[in-house]
């Protein structure tokens, strides 16, 4: 019998430019992509650590399994904020604050997320129909042959929230609030503004990566 040999190119990782800092919110036994800090339970905020969880009331740790390295693990929060240090000026973030789900079904209701005391996110789902028309939001969704399966329904769930923050304490203080099932802490990725040019290239390359 012949057999026929695949070659399979190797996965690119992008480079993660200087200035830039990547957290993926995971457990010790899970991978993490080179250039993102790992964040577990454990990291409580210090001086001397630089970032951290204060005063955190978790839910749990969360493995999707199917999902990209990148979107994989979370830790799911009731409510804790979250410390970098970072010097003053002007930055931009990208926070991830959802799992793949499905088979544990997110019951929260009600989820915020402030930064430096400025409301960035808040969604309620009171009735039983918002969970339901949330749960099955691609049910009329049909893919062909010529659709990406991450296009078409991952980047919806894993939509990220992007914002820009003025720092003039050198905190970058996040304050989530869930309740139920709570928030999904995935990644997130902070940079100056003015190395977004070449950030949001970075940003197209791990968006690439999880296809």
């Amino acid at each position: 019998h012949n057999m026929a040999l695949v070659c399979v190119a190797p996965i690119k990782i992008p480079s993660k430019p200087k200035g830039v800092l990547a957290f993926d919110f995971s457990s010790h036994k899970l991978s993490t992509l080179p250039g993102f800090k790992r964040v577990t339970s454990q990291d409580l905020y210090t001086k001397k650590h630089g970032y951290g969880f204060v005063d955190p009331k978790f839910y749990r740790v969360y493995d999707s399994k199917y999902a990209s390295v990148i979107n994989r693990s979370s830790i799911n929060v009731l409510e804790t904020d979250f410390i970098i240090d970072l010097p003053n000026g002007e930055y931009e973030i990208e926070l991830n604050i959802n799992g793949l789900g499905y088979w544990d079904i997110p019951f929260w209701k009600r989820r915020k997320v402030f930064l430096n005391n400025k409301l960035i996110y808040s969604k309620e789902r009171i009735s039983s129909s918002d969970f339901l028309n949330d749960y099955f939001q691609f049910e009329n969704v049909e893919p062909d042959s010529s659709d990406n399966l991450y296009d078409l329904y991952l980047s919806k769930i894993f939509k990220p929230i992007r914002t820009k923050i003025w720092i003039r304490n050198k905190k970058l203080n996040f304050k989530f609030i869930g309740d139920s099932t709570g928030i999904n802490l995935n990644s997130l990725i902070v940079w100056p503004t003015k190395i977004s040019n070449i950030t949001n290239i970075y940003l197209q390359e791990l968006s690439d990566l999880k296809r």
